[in-house]
């Protein structure tokens, strides 16, 4: 592997050519797995960061929540039932978890996530 491939958070519209996708992760029962880009020659610096949300609703619903830290504890259940989702108002409510899990704590680099499990058909 090269030197200068890092992690980075892509940020919609910033990077277009050249990356590659390293790994699958899902929080399932207790297993945790990650999603994460290897980009080519480009890395954000702290201050490209929106520091402010892009919020198209009237609210935002509770803090922004690492996960990480639960994880590394061992404390999976308590990651699984903070990071589930409450209803969202869609025609069918499903059960759904989101949250953020550290990538590269060196550049505080988190990603997100949205997990839906599958259900029969």
């Amino acid at each position: 592997m090269r030197r200068d491939l890092r992690w980075a958070s892509v940020l919609p519209g910033k990077v277009y050519l050249d990356m590659q996708l390293i790994a699958v992760l899902f929080l399932h029962f207790g297993t945790v797995v990650m999603l994460g880009l290897k980009v080519r020659g480009y890395a954000w610096s702290s201050a490209e960061v929106p520091t402010t949300p892009d919020v198209t609703g009237s609210s935002i619903v509770g803090k922004t929540l690492y996960l990480t830290p639960f994880i590394k504890a061992g404390k999976l259940e308590h990651a699984k039932s903070l990071s589930k989702v409450g209803r969202i108002g869609a025609d069918k409510e499903v059960t759904s978890y989101a949250g953020y899990i550290t990538v590269n704590p060196e550049f505080n680099s988190n990603l997100f996530f949205w997990f839906v499990p599958s259900m029969p058909v």
